[in-house]
């Protein structure tokens, strides 16, 4: 019991010393206290908006990998028919006149194999284009509507696809009976739920309320084409999501485009591929393009605004970030300098009180102590504030642009997440670093001090 009213009175004592230091030196303590949370505010906010310019730049990064392109082969596509219509393509008709012969050049294996002797190429993952009439047709539950449209699509090695699904009965991509598993491009959420507001339907799409969604998808019956011939239905289901840069629509399973592109493409064989995905060493970056230029591939731009929108925030990002260390370090230099005269200036006033102290018996030490715990407890407030200052500024930042989610392009909602628009990357870490400088700072300031002090008297 003692030795808690002993320590109540030294809290009690300290704090009314405190008081008086602040009521001796109220303007002094005033102006250290906001140059320290001018300066934490201004170099805080510069360092976090920098953290979330790169955090920005990373999620783009892995919708459109810096280190990923798209390959072809010079097209030609020639079609010998007596009959223009595509019904021919699950028709029974034997009649020779009424067959519809195509042909187009395709990626071989063989020409596979040499890529793959290529030092530099990483990964290689084959793609089928969807180039055979196929229809789907689909009602969103809850939106009362029924949609019907041709589709843009590709086909994938389930090897390959496998790490896009995001649903466990599914993950090996592949078809089960009649039910065909598809990746969908992320994208095509935000373009529905556009749709959707335009019909006045009070329905929003995410991507968890399409994951498991079913639809019909109607081989032989294509929006260009007649109708009316025989047609295979399969049914579909949304099992994950895919980069854009590999298509801006859907993606089936290998096995399903191959059976069918063999119908519709007199020289399609199996093993042959319409286009390449390939991963690249960013060392040699541009010396394996030339290589594949002069193998006969032909690098596939991708010209949509995303990508636009995306180069030039990935070439201009580590500009933008020198710039803003470069200024946070300025400011941050300047402004300690101006907090540590501050301590000194509070500091010049002191010489006949701390030595008033050690004729009443004060060690060295508890003046020390004392005022160092008094210069710790402004850090501590001062960065205190801060912290929430700078919290409130981003916290309605992130609502303002959550506002405007509507209009940003297609493709950059899936990166702005609660996560990206509320939560703090570097704030705590800045408050903590931050802190502990000033209070090492401001123990060694005032221990300099008084050891000046001694020499004096």
């Amino acid at each position: 019991m003692k030795f808690i009213l002993s320590l109540l009175r030294t809290v009690g004592n300290t704090l009314y010393l405190f008081f008086l230091y602040f009521k001796r030196g109220f303007w002094k303590t005033l102006f250290y206290f906001f140059t320290l949370l001018l300066i934490s505010v201004i170099v805080g906010m510069l360092l976090e908006s920098n953290a979330k310019m790169s955090l920005l730049v990373e999620k783009i990064t892995s919708l459109l990998p810096t280190n990923r392109i798209k390959v072809t082969i010079p097209q030609t596509v020639k079609r010998e028919q007596t009959n223009p219509s595509i019904l021919s393509f699950f028709g029974n008709n034997k009649q020779e006149e009424n067959k519809v012969i195509r042909t187009k050049n395709y990626i071989t294996p063989q020409k596979i194999e040499e890529l793959k002797k290529i030092k530099g190429i990483n990964q290689i993952v084959p793609i089928h284009n969807v180039d055979f009439p196929l229809g789907v047709e689909f009602a969103f539950p809850g939106s009362g509507m029924t949609f019907r449209m041709e589709i843009i699509g590709i086909g994938l090695p389930s090897v390959n696809a496998s790490k896009y699904v995001k649903l466990k009965e599914n993950k090996k991509f592949k078809i089960k009976g009649k039910e065909v598993p598809v990746l969908v491009a992320s994208y095509i959420v935000q373009i529905f739920n556009v749709i959707l507001e335009n019909n006045d339907i009070d329905f929003k799409l995410s991507e968890k309320n399409i994951l498991g969604l079913r639809f019909n998808a109607v081989l032989g019956d294509s929006l260009l084409g007649a109708s009316g011939g025989k047609k295979e239905v399969y049914q579909c289901k949304v099992v994950g999501f895919i980069d854009v840069d590999y298509t801006y629509g859907l993606v089936f399973p290998e096995e399903f485009t191959e059976k069918y592109k063999k119908i519709y493409w007199k020289n399609f064989k199996k093993g042959y591929y319409d286009s390449l995905m390939l991963e690249l060493s960013l060392e040699n970056f541009e010396e394996l393009q030339d290589t594949l230029k002069k193998k006969g591939f032909q690098i596939k731009e991708d010209t949509s605004l995303f990508k636009r929108i995306s180069d030039f925030i990935q070439k201009n990002q580590e500009a933008v970030a020198i710039f803003l260390k470069l200024i946070s370090a300025v400011i941050l230099f300047l402004g300690m300098i101006i907090a540590f005269y501050t301590i000194f200036w509070m500091l010049k006033d002191r010489a006949l009180e701390f030595s008033l102290y050690r004729f009443f018996g004060s060690s060295n030490l508890r003046i020390w102590l004392l005022y160092s715990l008094y210069l710790s407890l402004i850090n501590l407030l001062s960065i205190l504030a801060c912290f929430q200052i700078l919290k409130k500024i981003f916290s309605i930042l992130g609502q303002s642009l959550s506002q405007f989610q509507e209009w940003i392009p297609a493709g950059f909602e899936s990166i702005l997440t609660e996560d990206f628009l509320y939560q703090n990357i570097v704030l705590s870490n800045f408050s903590f670093t931050t802190l502990g400088f000033l209070e090492i700072s401001g123990f060694s300031i005032v221990f300099l001090y008084l050891l000046g002090l001694n020499k004096k008297l």
